[in-house]
């Protein structure tokens, strides 16, 4: 599939980089552009040839947030369609059944920061900035307001989203919502160092780790640790889990089957 406002390219390896495309809007966010993240989410989720994604931003930037001309245009309606459609993007960014990482240089912020944050791991360059800069134009942004608070505690969180505060990437990587900070020459390649530790472990544990990381989140401690457990039996009674197993004995690199494959990239349903 075509699209507008992003582009991507597939790695023989397993990894896709996708880069949002408005450099000449600092990668502004705008309802367009929701559409084609959502669909692209999609795409990858059921594409057995990618499993780990890179996002970064075109120009000088990740994204700058929400497209403010579109926005203090949109009325009624039109408002109400944008930010559902922000809200949308979020979740499939969050819920997409491939690893994500987003690779973070120049400004970051407001719906931009929710973009980063809604991804797996966030590797930034050392002159990314970070903040929640709607309350400057009379909104706030719902991004630091789910998603920061479990990261870096409801005190950080209030403080940037209420002061408007840019932070460094070494502060953010001190609070905890940054993985790693490397020169800005060294931010690919990071990236990429990152998305290949992930590579060599078993396909189909990958992406039923993220499933069963992401649904205990909100689960209290029972529920949350019999949901794990029972994901944890079901990859060790696999094909391939076996595998992993023996190679680890044997002290050889495991050989994967065409498992995941002939199941269709899906997993079985939770008990």
């Amino acid at each position: 599939m075509g699209y507008e406002f992003l582009l991507t390219e597939k790695m023989d390896n397993g990894i896709a980089v996708v880069t949002l495309n408005r450099p000449e809007k600092n990668n502004t966010l705008h309802y367009k552009l929701y559409l084609e993240i959502n669909d692209l989410m999609e795409e990858m989720s059921v594409d057995d040839d990618v499993r780990v994604l890179i996002f970064r931003g075109a120009g000088n930037h990740f994204s700058m947030g929400g497209d403010l001309k579109e926005i203090v245009e949109n009325e009624g309606v039109e408002t109400s369609r944008f930010f559902h459609g922000l809200s949308r993007m979020y979740k499939a960014i969050k819920y997409c059944r491939k690893i994500t990482i987003a690779a973070v240089h120049g400004v970051c912020s407001a719906g931009g920061l929710g973009v980063a944050l809604s991804h797996d791991m966030i590797v930034a360059s050392e002159d990314a900035k970070f903040g929640a800069t709607a309350i400057k134009v009379g909104m706030f942004c719902a991004n630091t307001a789910v998603m920061l608070p479990p990261i870096v505690g409801d005190k950080r969180a209030f403080e940037l989203q209420f002061t408007g505060k840019i932070i460094s990437a070494s502060e953010a990587e001190r609070w905890g919502f940054v993985n790693r900070v490397v020169p800005r020459e060294k931010l690919m390649d990071a990236a990429f160092e990152l998305a290949e530790e992930l590579l060599v472990h078993m396909p189909i544990g990958l992406e039923v780790g993220k499933q069963s990381f992401l649904m205990t989140r909100d689960m209290p401690y029972g529920p949350a640790i019999d949901h794990a457990i029972e994901r944890v039996a079901y990859l060790a009674d696999l094909s391939d889990g076996k595998e992993a197993m023996r190679a680890f004995l044997e002290k050889r690199k495991p050989v994967w089957s065409d498992e995941w494959q002939r199941r269709g990239g899906r997993v079985s349903p939770s008990r």
